[in-house]
């Protein structure tokens, strides 16, 4: 389940079948060169033969650059004029004695229109739930078929003021005499289990995990959110003085993590003070009226802040996670993304009664360390001090007619991160004896760019029975 990750078991007899089917337009790249973040089908090199032999994944490195992977993001530079590499770096040994040059890597953002005119569909298709109001379990999280460590509790904590939950996830708020706050609760306790099970898995907690083949106690995808999406649709039914509603999270901001506020509504002309570092941002053209809709998101990703108001783009600026000041080596300085503790989420409404649906918090995609083995392009924190170990850095040099390839599911991708080996016939062919190239696509392999689902995998007439009936529904353009 998305919402719980309360796993589906399935019988040992229970048949599997074929999934999705999708159009692949082989003639795209005869046009041009295949662009970071295409979902790309290709043959995987270290098996490029026979049925199993076609994946597909999201393209994110391009000939002629250096790539690494630092907190879950990608950062890239260009690699001309950098001096040769005299070793495959997938394999450089993790005891070198010199710390590699890290200058000039910047993040691969999605969200630049620079860089692709589809940004905006392209992120929208990759955001992870965490939790969305209309999906809660229908057991209500405690049902007696779950583990202890599959429960769920509902994650949002009235922290201040009137608030009253509903059974449908929608949460009525009277705000007219004073503010009503309500905090994510990354650690729900849940009645009867001590504290949540909070820290059964460790460091991380299952609510931060991907919804796609994990099992739990599984511990390669705990990672922290800073990357991610926060949205509400707000109905007000009586206006008082000032009616505004703010988010509140938190991310990078000059060399440390510092709230960001953004507040919608009547803002007047005050900004909030006692909070070091704050970011607060008034969006003043939001017009509530008792019985309208509308919809507020804040987006924090790839160091760019986002707001939105009915999916129409009102404010868009870049968030400089580094300390002021750093230019050289601005990597090296780049503080780790905040815990799960300190990524205070907050929803505060003001000077009004209403009604909050839809609420939906998403995380980015998070290009792990993908487990216990190394990953090319991976960058490892000390565990205590949190500073980059320069001397353990793993990058890619793309060469020409090179690529990247990673799948948004994330920790269980078996991608260009892990491959660890090349077909004898892919390393002769294309690589001219330079060995295996690890994580590397050659051009000539990749077939085309995927973009629709034409006919999504069927469903059963009856729990195990074959899948007869078309599913027309799940029919999309693929991003």
């Amino acid at each position: 389940c998305p919402m719980c990750r309360f796993p589906l078991p399935l019988r040992a007899d229970t048949p599997l079948h074929n999934g999705d089917r999708i159009l692949v337009q082989k003639y795209r790249y005869l046009l041009h060169a295949p662009r970071r973040w295409d979902v790309t089908v290709f043959k995987n090199p270290q098996e490029p033969f026979g049925p199993q032999s076609n994946y597909i994944k999201r393209l994110v490195g391009l000939p002629h650059e250096d790539l690494l992977i630092l907190d879950g993001n990608l950062y890239t530079r260009d690699a001309a004029g950098r001096p040769p590499q005299t070793a495959d770096d997938a394999d450089r040994a993790l005891s070198a004695t010199e710390p590699l040059d890290l200058t000039g890597f910047t993040i691969a953002s999605k969200v630049d229109p620079a860089q692709n005119a589809n940004w905006e569909a392209i992120q929208r298709a990759v955001w992870q739930p965490v939790y969305h109001s209309r999906f809660a379990p229908l057991d209500g999280g405690t049902g007696s078929d779950r583990l202890p460590q599959q429960t769920w509790a509902y994650p949002w904590d009235v922290a201040a003021g009137s608030a009253d939950v509903r059974g449908d996830g929608r949460i009525d708020v009277d705000a007219t005499a004073e503010p009503a706050t309500l905090r994510f609760n990354f650690f729900p306790v849940v009645p009867g289990i001590l504290d949540g099970l909070r820290r059964i898995d460790g460091p991380g907690d299952d609510r931060t995990r991907y919804p796609y083949n994990q099992t739990f106690g599984s511990g390669s995808d705990q990672e922290m959110i800073e990357d991610l999406r926060l949205a509400v649709t707000v109905t007000p039914h009586k206006l008082g003085d000032r009616a505004s509603i703010t988010l509140r999270t938190h991310a990078r901001l000059d060399g440390a993590v510092r709230p960001i506020q953004v507040r919608f509504g009547d803002v007047g002309a005050d900004e909030p003070a006692g909070v070091e570092g704050l970011l607060h941002l008034p969006v003043r053209d939001v017009g509530f009226e008792p019985g309208g809709v509308t919809t507020v998101e804040l987006w924090q990703v790839d160091q760019t802040l986002l707001i939105w108001v009915d999916d129409a783009l009102v404010h868009r600026q870049p968030l400089r996670p580094m300390p002021r000041g750093t230019t050289d080596d601005p990597l090296v300085d780049l503080p780790p993304p905040p815990t799960l503790d300190e990524q205070d989420i907050r929803i505060t409404v003001r000077g009004m009664s209403a009604t909050l649906a839809d609420l939906q918090l998403d995380r980015d995609l998070h290009f792990g360390d993908g487990g216990p083995f190394p990953v090319a392009g991976g960058v490892p924190r000390h565990p205590g001090t949190g500073r980059i170990l320069r001397h353990q850095v793993r990058p890619v040099r793309l060469d020409a007619d090179e690529y990247f390839l990673v799948g948004d599911n994330g920790p269980s991708s078996k991608d260009s991160r892990l491959w660890r080996e090349t077909h004898p016939w892919v390393e002769r062919r294309f690589f001219d004896g330079r060995g295996p190239r690890l994580g590397r696509v050659p051009r000539d392999l990749i077939l085309g760019q995927a973009f629709f689902v034409y006919y999504p995998a069927p469903l059963s007439i009856q729990p195990g029975g074959p899948p007869l009936v078309p599913n027309f529904a799940e029919m999309r353009v693929i991003r």
